[in-house]
């Protein structure tokens, strides 16, 4: 989280780690003096009113530079009515969820809704949609306001926060990493793979949202430098280790791409010419002329 510390605010700051919905991201706030301890439930302010949320790291001091101010702090610890009336109004988030998308097959939207969130209280509705472009739903505002009494919110999302809600299986067998315990997205290229000397394989290098996944990134600053060169073949040619995890299993692939295979998984295979810059003329076939035969 990166901010601007308030005034000439530069030593350590104590906050606590709260992640926020199901799925959500992480954020920072002030503890104050509650005995805040990880798994705790507490209900705390946000830009959006009184939220509920769960404690993820306890609360320690940081640097000023990573927190975003203002911090907002932890009201109290949630009590049993109070998630009594978060999973109330949780129970009501299905019957929103098929509304919402009857709503948009009647306005004809070329818009498809992900999830439906209620608020901590009841008083905020917020749907979270997939676009192709921008699209003009004032007029589903309206309608879903008039159908549910209460502030309606309409949010777009990409790809990967649509892993994040719905979650899922890995090709790992683990739940994906998104829906478990990232909290933020860290930018991945097809360079990570490369460097590791994985196959540049579309299907094994994509996840469930079809980006390049997330775990690319895990081990790339522990690959050394010679990683080329890790594993040796019988003609004592260099070749990459490989992964297990990852298919490759060192099977002497080299880290670049192949021939007839694009650098960018999601791009065509490039032509590329089988030999090393000049072009190869196939040879003329000779005709052979018959000779007229003897009347």
């Amino acid at each position: 989280m990166d901010g601007a510390a308030p005034g000439k605010l530069r030593g350590p700051v104590r906050v606590v780690a709260v992640r926020l919905g199901r799925a959500g991201r992480v954020y920072y706030f002030d503890p104050r003096d509650l005995p805040l301890t990880r798994g705790a439930w507490v209900v705390v302010e946000t830009q959006r009113g009184l939220e509920t949320g769960q404690v993820v790291v306890e609360p320690r001091e940081v640097v000023a530079e990573k927190v975003v101010w203002p911090l907002r702090p932890v009201v109290r610890l949630a009590t049993e009515s109070d998630l009594a009336q978060r999973d109330q109004w949780q129970q009501k988030e299905q019957q929103a969820f098929a509304l919402g998308m009857e709503k948009v097959e009647q306005h004809h939207l070329p818009m498809r809704i992900v999830d439906a969130e209620y608020g901590f209280d009841g008083s905020r509705l917020t749907f979270y949609f997939t676009a192709p472009e921008r699209v003009d739903f004032r007029e589903l505002v309206r309608d879903l306001a008039s159908t549910f009494h209460t502030r309606i919110d309409l949010r777009q999302v990409g790809a990967r926060d649509v892993a994040r809600m719905v979650g899922g299986i890995g090709p790992c067998g683990r739940p994906v990493c998104c829906a478990s315990f990232l909290s933020e997205f860290r930018p991945v290229t097809i360079r990570m793979a490369k460097d590791q000397g994985l196959p540049l394989n579309p299907e094994k290098l994509s996840g469930l949202c079809g980006r390049l996944m997330c775990c690319l990134a895990y081990e790339l600053d522990r690959v050394p430098a010679t990683v080329t060169t890790a594993a040796t073949g019988a003609d004592g040619t260099a070749r990459p280790a490989g992964c297990p995890l990852n298919g490759c299993g060192g099977d002497g692939q080299a880290p670049g791409p192949a021939p007839g295979e694009s650098a960018d998984p999601d791009g065509p295979a490039a032509a590329l010419p089988a030999t090393d810059g000049a072009t190869r003329r196939r040879p003329r076939r000779r005709r052979r002329h018959r000779r007229p035969s003897a009347a």
